[in-house]
């Protein structure tokens, strides 16, 4: 379920910031819509962290055998990042004003 949260805030966050890029004027909507998905990465990260921290042996073990938990190492890695960027992002709004 994390896996697919996370997928699912990244792909958003994607559509929404090309349509903001590529619409010439910049509403009010497509900014409120870019900062809620902005959270939803933010928060996806932090429930996936979650999710790595509780998960069980057993359960890495047999992800680790179907040579799926280095997608989501990877998957943690870009939230991460993503993450990072959007805050510098903010963080560089709020000083520039």
């Amino acid at each position: 379920m994390g896996i697919f949260i996370g997928i699912l805030s990244l792909v958003l966050m994607i559509i929404n910031l090309l349509y903001y890029i590529s619409s010439c004027c910049s509403s009010i909507c497509n900014k409120l819509f870019l900062h809620i998905l902005s959270l939803g990465v933010i928060s996806s990260l932090g429930y996936n962290l979650y999710l790595y921290n509780d998960i069980n042996n057993e359960c890495k073990n047999h992800y680790k055998k179907e040579n799926l938990w280095d997608y989501y190492i990877y998957l943690l890695i870009i939230l991460g990042i993503n993450s990072i960027l959007i805050c510098l992002i903010y963080l560089y709004n709020c000083l520039k004003n």
